[in-house]
């Protein structure tokens, strides 16, 4: 589906972005948790990218505040192989880029972090892919509408109202092709 292509928004852009990563360990099997809210996640100093190789589930805090926290916390984006389904779609809104990879590539790539934790890795919105010391670029997927938002700096209040006019005109239309549904009683 192709997505309708509008001036920028008032919220954060996500292009592309390249920093340090830090890596969430998870227990065999488990989904990987940040910290609870009472003792929010610190990153390296420039950390700005979370990997973890076991699905990214915030556990029994608000998906929302987990996503605020990590953002304050000066996260950009989190790259897992599966995420909780409400922490996946409130991320967008907070301008966190929530990356779906494969596990295989995720598990080079935290390889690769464990012997170079300084390493730069890049996360490319436009392209869909993460880029790290010349290795194979790891391609992600992404919801195509929290894409969207995040490329063009969408806050959901700029999403809802840059549909109002034509919204307006539907309901515009409705009304004269069917005036009694309008009519009060």
């Amino acid at each position: 589906m192709e997505l309708p292509t509008v001036s920028g928004g008032s919220g954060p852009r996500f292009l592309r972005h390249a920093g340090t990563a830090v890596t969430l360990e998870a227990a065999p099997g488990a989904a990987a948790s940040p910290p609870s809210a009472a003792a929010p996640p610190r990153p390296p100093e420039g950390a700005s990218l979370l990997v973890t190789t076991a699905d990214f589930d915030p556990g029994d805090d608000a998906p929302d505040s987990v996503a605020a926290r990590l953002v304050s916390e000066g996260i950009c984006a989190v790259i897992a192989p599966g995420f909780e389904r409400g922490f996946y779609e409130c991320s967008f809104g907070h301008g966190l880029l929530p990356a779906i990879a494969a596990v295989a590539s995720i598990e080079g790539l935290v390889a690769h972090l464990a012997g170079n934790p300084k390493a730069q890795v890049t996360v490319d919105l436009e392209e869909q892919v993460i880029e790290y010391a010349g290795k194979e670029r790891i391609p992600f997927e992404v919801d195509p509408r929290g894409r969207n938002k995040l490329l063009l700096g969408l806050t959901d209040v700029d999403e809802i109202t840059r549909h109002s006019a034509r919204t307006a005109e539907l309901r515009a239309s409705d009304r004269r092709r069917r005036p009694w549904l309008y009519e009060a009683p």
